[in-house]
C-alpha cells in the first residue's frame, strides 16, 4: 500500500496574519500542521452547516 504525500500551502490571508504571532504561537501551528499531515483525519468533526469540515 502506497502511503499518499499531503502538500500543505497557505493562503495569502493567513500569511499577512502568521506574521502578526509570536514565536511560541508559530511552533503550536507548525506541530498541528505536522500531525495534520500525517493523520489527515485528526481533530472533531463539525455538526450542522458546517457538516464534513474536521476542526483540530
Amino acid at each position: 500500500m502506497a502511503t499518499k504525500k499531503i502538500q500543505v500551502t497557505q493562503s495569502s490571508t493567513f500569511t499577512r496574519g502568521y506574521k502578526r504571532f509570536n514565536q511560541r504561537q508559530k511552533l503550536g501551528i507548525h506541530a498541528a500542521a505536522d500531525v495534520i499531515a500525517d493523520i489527515p483525519l485528526a481533530g472533531e468533526a463539525n455538526q450542522g452547516t458546517l457538516l464534513g469540515v474536521d476542526v483540530y
